[in-house]
């Protein structure tokens, strides 16, 4: 009888240790998801519709790839195509904010409409206009959240980076 009880008090501790341990891991996935996102990718799109779809989910077959992770915002800049209807399509079942400049006021910038949604340490900002090849974009975004240095300019397509908080942030995610 006495062998039955340690075996009990034995479990009950086991037990005890067991959900100990599922709280840590608990407080620790939800300090990371507190901490917000390590870096902003922000995308100002105008008339990319031929390329917007293929472009938008290559970028985020890296969001889970990742972590930690990034976010992605797309600010649609008055597109006379199709690419506002496609972002709002794809902005349903996907991980990235999609903001159309046609619900703000005439006045608002949609860079400046973009980095106040913006959450990251670091932003990498591009402005897509003209043609512009997707594969480059998703080779460039790559190589900034493995934190590699890029140069630009590219034609039709303009890369920032903004850095927040500690001075020398790296461009990625690394």
């Amino acid at each position: 009888m006495a062998s039955g009880l340690l075996w009990v008090l034995v479990y009950i501790l086991a037990l005890y240790g067991l959900i100990l341990f599922a709280c840590q891991i608990a407080r620790l996935f939800r300090r990371r998801a507190d901490a917000g996102p390590c870096a902003s990718l922000l995308f100002i799109v105008r008339n990319q519709a031929s390329i917007i779809e293929g472009l938008v989910r290559d970028i985020l077959s890296f969001y889970r790839a990742l972590i930690p992770s990034f976010e992605l915002i797309v600010v649609d800049d008055a597109s006379r195509d199709e690419t506002p209807q496609i972002l709002q399509r794809l902005s349903r079942g996907a991980p990235f904010q999609f903001i159309p400049m046609r619900e703000h006021l005439p006045d608002d910038k949609p860079l400046e409409v973009g980095l106040r949604a913006c959450r990251g340490e670091v932003i990498c900002y591009f402005h897509l206009t003209g043609e512009v090849h997707p594969r480059l974009i998703t080779r460039l975004v790559e190589r900034l959240l493995k934190g590699e240095a890029i140069k630009a300019p590219f034609e039709h397509c303009a890369v920032t980076l903004i850095r927040r908080g500690k001075p020398g942030a790296k461009p990625g995610c690394n």
